[in-house]
């Protein structure tokens, strides 16, 4: 019986390694869309910036004053994504070289048990961060599109009606 819960426990460890080389990968795609986001928020942020400002007399610091609390928030996302997946990396890590040593040391489960729980809960804590950012960045690409493409008509009123759904 304990030789076979230690092959179960090796196996898990295997898988688990695997697991996290995918998840590793999903990460760096995270990455990827983050620093793109950020590009494609930068482009429509200026592009809008010159159409209200021509078409609709928006100061460009009025422009700004009004959008930099979009940014901002964005921004204050995107590093707490970041700083979760990297805290995550660290901590994983960790875990697989706990599990690595309680499996050598022939030590009872309750120490993998737990080590699973604790790593669920911080793979559900970046999903949902992740969920989080991509509807928010969702939404303002799509609104923000809308002003400029012309499905909505560029005002001063219409961009603060933007901002406040955003």
């Amino acid at each position: 019986m304990l030789k076979e819960t230690k092959k179960s426990i090796k196996d898990l460890i295997e898988v688990y390694s695997n697991h996290g080389r995918k998840l590793f990968a999903l990460i760096t795609k995270t990455y990827e869309l983050l620093d793109k986001s950020r590009i494609d928020r930068d482009r429509i942020r200026d592009n809008l910036r010159q159409r209200l400002s021509k078409e609709a007399s928006l100061r460009v610091a009025d422009f700004d004053r009004m959008i930099n609390e979009i940014i901002s928030q964005q921004i204050l996302l995107e590093n707490r994504i970041k700083e979760n997946i990297n805290q995550f990396w660290i901590t994983q890590e960790n875990y697989t070289e706990k599990l690595k040593q309680a499996w050598q040391q022939d030590e009872n489960l309750q120490i993998f048990n737990d080590l699973k729980g604790q790593i669920e809960q911080e793979i559900m804590i970046i999903i949902q961060l992740i969920i989080v950012f991509h509807e928010k960045h969702i939404l303002q690409m799509r609104q923000m599109g809308n002003l400029m493409n012309g499905k909505l008509p560029l005002t001063v009123a219409r961009f603060k009606e933007v901002i406040k759904t955003i």
